[in-house]
């Protein structure tokens, strides 16, 4: 055999150990994007369990309660609407309903995170090494958008929070399983009421009595945003 092909032969060697490098290199950081990703499903699932339960315990102090309309969304884009409160045995019944609901559940772990957005790459070494990420600022509140409230006070008038929308932050458990992987960390649920419980809460005489006061206000039809009573 001559030196060409000996350095040939060689040549082939060094660029076949190469190319199985790198193809162990961006399979370990595949590997470890996929373990990112289940590590956050699971993460977010505890701390929305441990969120939700923190509230839950908030609820035994509550003493009164109410459907409000807040102030900020008023004038051009909707109308006022006179806040309906909840007492007696029918708060009873409302706090039973809420303790008995279940963190809304996210959706599976490659919508979480979207596939390629993990905070991971291969430095120099081929070695997979965690990305700091930049913060992102948060620009609203959160349920900035929710013009309809649930507010929950103690004894002290302190308001038991987050505050949450009577729509838009309660759902059942048929919506939450069918619409889980749709909603967004700007528009997901915080509560999910088994079906029952579900319609419990939406034929309070509270409740309905909030609804009919919205239908009423809206019914000129010449407010920006009206809900569609239909689902309500």
């Amino acid at each position: 055999m001559n030196c060409l092909a000996i350095l040939w032969m060689s040549l082939s060697c060094f660029l076949l150990i190469a190319c199985t490098s790198v193809e162990e290199q961006q399979a370990r950081l595949e590997q470890a994007r996929a373990s990112y990703r289940e590590q956050q499903l699971s993460a977010r699932t505890a701390e929305a369990q441990q969120k939700l339960a923190a509230w839950q315990k908030q609820l035994d102090s509550v003493t009164r309660a109410e459907f409000h309309r807040t102030e900020e969304t008023l004038g051009a884009l909707v109308p006022p609407v006179k806040a309906v409160s909840v007492s007696g045995a029918e708060l009873k019944e409302l706090l039973a309903i809420l303790r008995r609901g279940h963190p809304f559940p996210l959706p599976d772990a490659d919508i979480l995170t979207r596939p390629g957005s993990e905070p991971l790459q291969l430095n120099a070494d081929g070695e997979v090494e965690v990305i700091t990420p930049h913060p992102i600022p948060v620009m609203l509140p959160h349920n900035f958008f929710a013009i309809d409230t649930l507010l929950l006070y103690n004894a002290r008038g302190e308001r038991v929070e987050p505050t949450l929308s009577p729509f838009g932050d309660i759902v059942s458990r048929t919506e939450a399983e069918q619409q889980r992987n749709n909603y967004t960390d700007d528009d997901r649920p915080f509560i999910m009421l088994e079906d029952a419980d579900y319609q419990r809460y939406r034929k309070l005489p509270s409740y309905r009595r909030f609804v009919e006061r919205m239908k009423k206000a809206h019914a000129t039809g010449k407010w920006d945003i009206t809900p569609d009573f239909s689902e309500l």
